[in-house]
């Protein structure tokens, strides 16, 4: 990340409160408050970087990869027991919504029968969702945890049949009225840990709100690899505004040819690229290990579709920034991904030979090898289960 610097006002980790004075004899005093800044300027450094500066999304994530990796929380004692306890009142309020249809008496049965003989909760708690103020105490304890206190601009609201229309449980995108450093946080309340293959419906939400919470820092503080898109309808009549590299300064737009060719595999098409997986990962070990141990972020699935969609391979170097309980499953990975494209393009040079395309029509190709190798490999499963199957019959 950029240094940081100092500019005619002073430096940028002091404020008009905390500058220096002079004493009546002429003696420079420095105040208390300045003193506790000062000796913690290094710990807030990376804070006031962010606020200062648009950085490349690999450096960002970097950045935030580095705490990570030496983060440890207790459950029952500090920050960590604080955000084990916004998890389990969140999933007492689901508890509730969802039996909201009942009647006392038989609510009252249903806990004694599923809470493990836990005291029933006095006074009762309400049956509706959780309140959006409720889930923004969330946010700023995973904010506050996990990415420095950098979320202080992230809004939360549920959003009904998202999954319906948009086919996701939950985004995370710039408000239509606010300024680009805002994300708005949206999950569907509805029930669907069946689909994404959760252990129930409150882990569902909590690996949702994990997921949006990596997209919404990543979006409010890196430069997007200079990619260019329309933005959200602005305020005083200002539509499609198009967003330039955030690393310069207003209305320059990104040269960095090396950055935008590293989009599909740092970005992802989906934004599920490198440095969202490199996060992921940590975080999702931190909270699986000493916080919520049914919490899966479902980074493997995420990988795989984004490879499909871009073709893009992460590079064996890159595998070291994952937590180190991923790695296994990424270097198996990385050779999955290396082997499919060796065929793709052993593929697409057989069809430029033989049927004189240029290009090979690079998607339909891609499509086809894929299920030509997925037909091999489930083949070749088959064939060994049965191998197996025989000796063991023999045996």
């Amino acid at each position: 990340m950029a240094p940081i610097k100092s500019s005619s006002r002073g430096n940028i980790l002091t404020t008009s409160r905390t500058r220096n004075r002079k004493h009546e004899h002429g003696h420079v005093v420095r105040k208390p408050q300045q003193e506790i800044l000062l000796g913690k300027a290094q710990e807030q450094r990376t804070v006031y970087q962010l606020k200062r500066y648009r950085h490349r999304i690999v450096e960002l994530a970097m950045e935030a990869v580095k705490p990570l990796s030496k983060l440890s929380l207790q459950k029952y004692v500090g920050p960590g027991k604080t955000l084990f306890e916004w998890m389990c009142s969140l999933e007492i309020q689901f508890w509730f919504h969802k039996h909201r249809r009942q009647s006392e008496r038989r609510i009252r049965r249903a806990w004694a029968e599923e809470s493990g003989g836990l005291p029933f909760p006095q006074p009762m708690p309400n049956k509706a969702l959780p309140s959006t103020e409720f889930m923004q105490e969330g946010i700023k304890l995973i904010s506050d945890i996990f990415f420095f206190g950098a979320l202080q601009h992230c809004s939360f609201t549920w959003k009904a049949d998202l999954r319906a229309r948009e086919g996701m449980l939950g985004q995370a995108q710039e408000p239509l009225n606010y300024s680009p450093n805002w994300q708005n946080i949206e999950i569907d309340p509805k029930d669907a840990h069946e689909h994404d293959e959760t252990p129930d419906h409150v882990t569902s939400v909590i690996d949702t709100l994990l997921h949006e919470c990596t997209h919404a820092f990543l979006s409010i503080y890196s430069c997007h690899n200079g990619i260019e898109e329309t933005e959200a309808p602005r305020r005083r009549g200002k539509f499609n505004r198009k967003r330039h590299c955030r690393r310069q300064r207003i209305g320059k737009s990104c040269s960095d040819k090396k950055c935008q060719e590293q989009w599909a595999r740092v970005s992802g098409p989906n934004g599920h690229g490198t440095a969202w997986l490199s996060i992921a990962t940590h975080i999702g070990q931190i909270v699986q290990r000493d916080i919520w141990h049914r919490a899966e972020l479902k980074w493997e699935y995420l990988m795989r579709n984004d490879f499909v969609e871009t073709g893009v391979v992460i590079r064996k170097k890159d595998i070291t920034k994952f937590s180190w309980n991923t790695r296994a499953k990424v270097e198996a990975f990385w050779h999955r991904a290396t082997q499919v494209q060796e065929k793709i393009k052993a593929f697409e040079w057989w069809q430029k030979r033989r049927l004189g395309r240029r290009e090979g029509e690079g998607r339909e190709a891609r499509e086809e090898v894929y299920q030509e190798f997925r037909r091999r490999a489930f083949e070749e499963e088959k064939a060994t289960s049965v191998a197996e199957m025989e000796l063991v019959i023999e045996e």
